[in-house]
């Protein structure tokens, strides 16, 4: 009977941290950017006016290459983030940028330590799991076409 309890508690254990027995992600966040980050091809402007393709230039495409490696414990307490603000921040100033559009990102699980980490998954119930992941981000840094001022003459409403 005690057998039967001690199995049965821990598969249940085991289910509970699936993600820690099969892998989890991480998250990749850029919240300190003053400057407009988007997966689409638009930005908003200033005056919440809508910036499309034709009123910027893409001066830069870049792509960013991130992986991870953790330990899982419990994998529901702890969570992985990374944050790209500072690549964001640098890349778009090296180009003399003002946004980033069409940011795509694609990450997928490395298999690099699969059967260690069902082996100590196994052996642990689920509650401690090493895992890998990686990631790559890319996007297009733009500048804003100036339209070009206007005369005196045209800003000067007729009499």
């Amino acid at each position: 009977m005690r057998l039967i309890m001690v199995l049965g508690l821990s598969f249940l254990l085991s289910m509970a941290q699936g993600c820690a027995l099969w892998g989890a992600g991480f998250g990749l966040t850029a919240k300190k950017n003053d400057f407009p980050v988007t997966f689409s091809e638009g930005i908003f402007g200033h005056n919440n006016e809508l910036i499309g393709r034709d009123d910027y230039e893409v001066v830069y495409h870049f792509t960013i290459k991130k992986h991870h490696q953790a330990w899982n414990f419990i994998h529901a307490a702890f969570s992985s983030e990374i944050d790209l603000s500072d690549e964001f921040e640098g890349i778009v100033r090296l180009h003399n940028g003002e946004a980033i559009v069409n940011l795509k990102i694609k990450a997928e699980e490395t298999v690099d330590l699969k059967f260690a980490r069902v082996l100590i998954a196994i052996l642990t119930c689920g509650l401690i799991a090493p895992w890998s992941a990686k990631a790559s981000i890319e996007g297009d840094v733009i500048r804003l076409i100036t339209p070009t001022p206007t005369s005196q003459n045209d800003s000067i409403p007729p009499q």
